[in-house]
């Protein structure tokens, strides 16, 4: 554990560090404005070439305006032209998806060939033909002169001639619907054929544009020859006042950084006076801590048990009283409330409330009925503190001259085995509390030492 010694160095450190410390100047602010000025001259005269440039581009203006104006023409009718072909293009993509569902509709039909060839195969031609053949099948049944196996033939033809009619009629239909399907494919191809041709002659048209453009920009390059060079030594203007606001800004960052490392050694200063005075605190907090270890030591030192069997042998010395004076109606006076005897009370005992005081009877309660609740005679009487003290050291409460006998018995048993233990017990208290103390000594030696480390350290750099 650190020693006032140890504390003392470590201020003593501090003030070697204090010595040592190089001191941070002031900054000069006069020199630093002038810095400031010079740079600030330097853009001014740039922005100056820099205007001189931009009004000699200027002059170019009426020349660069004509050919804006042509040039803004020839784009007009470019986006025109792209928006028609747009257009056109959805239009375009909406015939070929109709072309595309259709011909995908016309594949899930059934083809002509294959009504033809339901009626040949069944050699029935139409639907009222495979109807009227039911019928007759249906009167069959109907007039009962059919054996079973022949019914049964005839139930088969029927469903058979359904399931015919179903299919016959099916393609009968899809067969009109592909017919139809075909003459909008007819009619569709044409319109597609149309758009093509619309579209191929507006992409001539566009490229057209494109190439009126190009030959503008080229006539407009020959007429202002000079044109770029002038806006390159503007850039190039630009560039050298956007370098030299650069170097303002890092000036002035350097010079902030000045001022702020001049705070920070003012800061530092005041730090080490706290230091200091921290290290004189820290000095006192030791020495309570060190007062504060020896009563733990001192309390460790006592045996265990005392308490307990200090209780357990005024329990003896009373109950060997009524013993000897043959008394079943001693009673002393408790200093509890009524709640905590609800609590504490045995089975089988009763609370009795006086005027003037609250006490425990053991033995039978009287019965319901009398004005006033009495105890009978043969009863014992204790108070809470003596009604705790058994419960505590987990004795039953006696009620009779017998369990007076018992329990003086029991509680010599419970003397014996803690003063049996108690010398293990206070072996162990002590060295749970040396464990304790010892890991508290190590912390606080650590934090300690830690910061006698850091200030030495310190004082060596500086």
């Amino acid at each position: 554990m650190p020693t006032k010694e140890s504390v003392a160095a470590a201020a003593s450190s501090e003030d070697v560090k204090q010595t040592k410390t190089k001191r941070v100047l002031r900054p000069d602010n006069e020199a630093q404005k002038k810095e400031i000025s010079d740079i600030n001259d330097k853009i001014k005269a740039l922005q100056k070439k820099q205007a001189e440039v931009q009004e000699k581009i200027k002059g170019n203006s009426d020349i660069k305006g004509s050919f804006d104006t042509r040039r803004q023409k020839f784009r007009t009718e470019l986006d025109a032209k792209i928006e028609e072909k747009k257009a056109i293009q959805i239009e375009y993509t909406r015939v070929l998806t109709q072309i595309k569902a259709i011909q995908a509709g016309i594949k899930k039909k059934v083809a002509v060939d294959e009504v033809s060839n339901s009626k040949d195969k069944h050699g029935y031609k139409s639907v009222e033909d495979i109807d009227k053949a039911i019928k007759d099948l249906d009167k069959q049944l109907v007039s009962g002169g059919v054996t079973l196996t022949e019914e049964k033939r005839i139930v088969s033809d029927i469903s058979g001639l359904r399931k015919i009619k179903k299919t016959l009629e099916s393609a009968t239909g899809q067969q009109a619907s592909v017919d139809t399907d075909k003459k909008s494919l007819d009619v569709l191809r044409k319109e597609l054929e149309e758009i093509t041709a619309k579209r191929d002659d507006l992409n001539k048209q566009i490229d057209a544009t494109k190439d009126q453009l190009k030959d503008l920009s080229s006539s407009q390059n020959e007429e202002m020859g000079g044109h770029s060079e002038l806006i390159s030594t503007r850039n190039s203007l630009r560039s050298e006042i956007d370098a030299e606001f650069e170097n303002l800004r890092e000036l002035r960052k350097n010079q902030k950084i000045q001022w702020d490392e001049f705070k920070i050694s003012q800061e530092q200063e005041n730090q080490r006076y706290r230091a200091l005075k921290k290290a004189q605190q820290k000095e006192e907090a030791l020495q309570r801590f060190e007062r504060r270890l020896n009563e733990e030591l001192e309390n460790a030192d006592v045996p265990a048990f005392t308490e307990e069997i200090n209780s357990v042998s005024a329990l003896i010395d009373y109950l060997k009283t009524l013993i000897k004076s043959g008394s079943t109606e001693i009673t002393t006076e408790s200093t509890s409330a009524n709640s905590s005897v609800e609590d504490k009370k045995p089975e089988g005992a009763v609370v009795f409330k006086r005027k003037d005081e609250d006490f425990l009877v053991m033995g039978s309660p009287k019965k319901k009925g009398g004005k006033k609740a009495e105890t009978s005679k043969k009863s014992l009487k204790f108070d809470l503190e003596m009604i705790q003290q058994f419960s505590t050291l987990q004795i039953d409460i006696p009620s009779t001259h017998t369990d007076v006998e018992r329990a003086i018995t029991d509680l010599e048993a419970k003397r014996t085995h803690f003063k049996e233990n108690q010398a293990v017990k206070t072996a162990e208290n002590k060295a749970n509390v040396e464990k304790k103390l010892k890991e508290l000594k190590a912390q606080i030696a650590e934090e300690l030492g830690e910061e006698v480390d850091e200030v030495k350290q310190s004082a060596v750099e500086a």
